[in-house]
């Protein structure tokens, strides 16, 4: 209903805009129609025509110093000069005088022709009170006359002759307008016979009209309110839509900007060429910019109107229609300079008549379509094809001439360019409530998927800390039994053993050490995944550790007959602060690895600074991150059986182990380069392999380290060595309770004071701690965290909240657990306990060593 309402108020717009127009159309009437109505007329101040005196007086036109306005196509006759070989002087004798006809239409719109036309009109001034020269001025109302010129006689049969038109200079006397004008002087009671030729390759149009100076002012000031009302509309349009296609870079937009900048200069070319004399060299440009600019306005509103309608989505075939009508207003656009003009200016009006009526039907097919979206530009091409159907139609001939037809041109496309603003304005504000309502449907689609994720990732993270505790659980399980497994073989070894019991020991002992180290790398596993592994950043002798653990595997070279290589650079530097035995870990691993899959050859281990010549070699880009830091350089290289490419790729992941097929089955769990790539980029560095099947394998490593003064190294020797060696004959007699629900621990940690000076009282779980520590004064307690009833945290906490309300000194309280995640760590500092160590213990003198330190800061 709104669009009909629209359709209806847009035509009683364009109505009300030419029906004054149509009004001041009307043509004043002659002296032969004033002698039909047998009637006079007396003629006043404000007349816009002249009486007609008597039927002796026919066919001349009576003007007196009041006339203002005075159509004088009426009686024209004219005479057409085919061969263009007449002169004035034959024109005005017989028999070619003769031969003049009159014109019998009200407008005078003859058509294209080649021909040389000649106009004749007798004029007589005859003036009521003053009787002096007047002066008027002659109007041709049509400015697209090549050559026009005035006849105006005089005394003796002689012609002041006057030229105007496209293609000629103007005579100085004459006024400069967009049509060709004419002074006249005319004396009192004086008869005239004026003749004007015209010969053009436009239409011939010959639309007289006779002014007096003041009311020719007044409508020259009508007349560039109007026409500056629309060109104001249509640049206001152009820069307002420009500055939108800035904002929101819609294609729509340049293309209905290029599309008013042509239809710009199109009635520029109409209204503006008469104020502009071309030189003869330029007169193509004069007579070819007009159908150059219908087409080339055709071709940008016809581009404009695919993007608008979208006819690549809703309709292919229309579109490639519109591409043919593209094509065809481009070329005849380029051909309008070389063609004649009379043809270039027919076949543009017949092809943007044809051109405005399809797309005037893909609009209505749009909208039948696509509903609201395409309401503006149908009633907008309404208006637009409305005015080129009167242009189309004068230019032919078969509308007259007049306001009507001379204004509906551009009060259509006024109202055109207006009507598709809105309609790009009302595009935009529809797309952004779609983009809105997609935006909220988004953000709603992305809340809930947040939500999901969210619900997910506490999922994952559960299933992470369950896999954890799984993990840590079952090394606890492990190394409970482990401890007390290799206890039992420590203190066997100290038995007198036969040298097979020996070797026996040996093996059991190197198991129970791989099944420790599997411990250890679950262990470390499970805190890698929950991000939970810290390092434990101290300044060491970073030459001594690279020795340190490559004497490690002197003993297994020599067993294997393999050649063990260290090639440390003399420029690394001496103190270093990072983690030591994170770094061992990683020697190790690569080590051990380098020897279980060579069988003959060697093992090099390399180590050296890191610098750019190194990066360029290994094609990276790696550098210090902060001040002091400095990149250390490892590789590992060894002559065994090598890897495959599409092997090496996935090395590093979780379980994954080499192909040993020619080698037999070798041990782990593939955990080893995982865990040692994830080390490496905690310490800031990077890992990778090289490798050549058959040939060897080199595996490299980069670390950042920071450089530390020497002298803090210096004072940590000096510390270590104040220590001293354990003596056991000087140990103090100390009274010490075990708290160990495990028989076998308990059995091994008694078995390792039976050479002490120690007194062991042990107890099963935290409860009995408890109550036997209240009963009974003790030294030190040795805690363990996993026991029934009440663990070892719950004892340590009841045990320090006794102690404050005796007011005594906090007992020394050493837990030993196989539990040595860090946040049991942190559990059993916070509930009160002095030291903490892992199971299981290979070493009784740490062990020792660690009792007697706690028993010293008890003093």
């Amino acid at each position: 209903m709104q669009f009909y309402f629209s359709f209806i108020l847009l035509w009683g717009v364009l109505l009300s805009a030419i029906f004054p127009l149509a009004i001041n159309a009307e043509p004043l009437l002659s002296i032969d129609n004033a002698n039909k109505q047998n009637s006079s007329y007396q003629l006043d101040e404000d007349a816009d025509f002249s009486d007609v005196l008597s039927q002796e007086q026919a066919h001349y036109f009576l003007i007196d110093e009041h006339t203002r306005k005075l159509p004088l196509t009426d009686h024209l006759s004219y005479f057409i000069d085919k061969k263009h070989q007449w002169s004035i002087h034959d024109v005005c004798c017989p028999p070619v005088s003769m031969q003049f006809k009159p014109l019998k239409q009200h407008i005078a719109n003859l058509g294209f022709s080649d021909g040389t036309y000649w106009f004749k009109f007798r004029l007589r001034y005859q003036p009521r009170t003053v009787f002096v020269l007047k002066e008027f001025f002659l109007e041709i109302g049509y400015p697209l006359l090549d050559e026009v010129i005035l006849y105006f006689p005089v005394q003796d049969g002689d012609y002041i002759v006057k030229k105007s038109g496209r293609n000629m200079w103007k005579s100085p006397s004459d006024i400069h307008y967009k049509h060709p004008i004419f002074r006249l002087y005319t004396r009192p009671f004086q008869d005239y016979e004026i003749i004007v030729k015209i010969r053009s390759s436009s239409t011939i149009q010959v639309p007289l009209t006779l002014w007096s100076p003041g009311a020719f002012s007044h409508n020259v000031g009508r007349e560039n309110f109007i026409w500056g009302v629309f060109f104001g509309i249509l640049i206001v349009m152009a820069l307002y839509n420009a500055f939108i296609y800035l904002v929101v870079k819609d294609r729509s937009y340049l293309y209905y900007v290029c599309y008013i900048i042509c239809f710009l200069c199109l009635l520029l070319s109409f209204n503006v060429s008469g104020f502009f004399q071309l030189p003869v060299s330029f007169t193509w440009w004069g007579h070819g910019s007009i159908p150059f600019f219908i087409c080339f306005a055709g071709f940008w509103m016809t581009r404009f109107s695919k993007h608008f309608l979208r006819t690549k989505v809703f309709s292919p075939f229309r579109g490639k229609l519109l591409d043919f009508i593209i094509a065809g207003n481009a070329i005849i656009a380029l051909a309008s300079f070389v063609i004649p003009y009379y043809i270039s200016v027919k076949l543009a009006a017949f092809y943007i008549l044809i051109n405005a009526i399809v797309l005037l039907f893909s609009g209505i097919v749009c909208y039948l379509n696509n509903g609201e979206q395409a309401k503006y530009y149908l009633i907008a091409w309404v208006a637009l094809l409305t005015g080129i159907i009167m242009y189309c139609l004068k230019t032919f001939g078969i509308l007259p001439t007049n306001n009507i037809t001379n204004y509906g041109l551009p009060i259509g496309a006024n109202l055109e360019v207006i009507l598709l603003s809105f309609g790009l304005a009302d595009r935009i504000n529809t797309e952004r409530r779609e983009k809105i309502v997609a935006q909220k449907e988004a953000l709603k689609a992305k809340s809930l998927s947040l939500v999901s994720q969210e619900k997910i990732n506490v999922e994952l993270q559960k299933a992470g800390t369950v896999k954890s505790n799984i993990i840590s659980n079952i090394s606890n399980e492990v190394r409970t039994p482990l401890h007390a497994m290799m206890g039992m073989v420590n203190l066997i070894k100290k038995t007198n053993l036969t040298k097979s019991q020996k070797r026996f020991i040996m093996e059991i002992k190197k198991a129970g050490e791989g099944l420790f180290q599997i411990t250890n790398d679950l262990v470390d596993y499970a805190r890698l995944e929950s991000h939970r592994l810290k390092l434990s950043m101290t300044v060491f002798d970073l030459k001594k550790c690279i020795n340190t653990s490559c004497d490690l595997f002197q003993a297994v070279a020599r067993k294997k007959q393999i050649k063990l290589e260290c090639m440390i650079s003399n420029n690394l530097p001496f103190a270093v602060t990072g983690d030591q035995s994170r770094i061992r870990q990683v020697i190790s691993n690569l080590l051990e690895n380098a020897f279980k899959y060579t069988e003959k050859g060697e093992v090099v281990l390399q180590v050296q600074t890191w610098d750019d010549q190194m990066n360029s070699a290994h094609e990276l880009n790696l550098k210090p991150t902060e001040p002091g830091e400095c990149l250390i350089y490892f590789s590992v290289k060894d002559t065994g059986i090598g890897i495959e490419s599409e092997t090496q790729a996935e090395l590093f992941n979780l379980f994954t182990k080499k192909d040993t097929e020619n080698i037999g089955n070798q041990a782990g769990f593939g955990l080893g380069l995982s865990i040692c790539k994830r080390l490496v980029q905690l310490m800031k560095g990077t890992i990778w392999v090289k490798s050549v099947p058959g040939k060897g394998s080199a595996f490299h490593f980069v670390i950042a380290l920071k450089q530390s003064d020497p002298k803090l190294l210096e004072k940590k020797k000096v510390i270590k060595k104040s220590k001293g060696s354990l003596n056991k004959e000087s140990l103090p007699a100390l009274k010490i309770l075990l708290a160990e629900d495990n028989p076998h621990n308990q059995l091994v940690i008694k078995m390792m004071f039976e050479d002490s000076p120690f007194t062991l009282d042990i107890v099963e779980n935290g409860k009995q701690a408890v109550l036997k520590n209240s009963a009974k004064e003790y030294d030190l307690i040795i805690m363990d965290i996993l026991m029934p009833m009440m663990n070892g945290i719950e004892a340590i906490e009841q045990i320090r909240s006794l102690e404050k309300q005796k007011k005594k000194p906090q007992l020394p309280i050493l837990v030993i657990t196989a539990d040595g995640r860090p946040q049991t760590q942190k559990a059993c500092k916070k509930a009160g306990c002095s030291a903490f160590m892992n199971k299981p213990i290979m070493d009784q003198d740490k062990l020792f060593e660690q009792i007697i330190s706690l028993h010293k800061q008890m003093k």
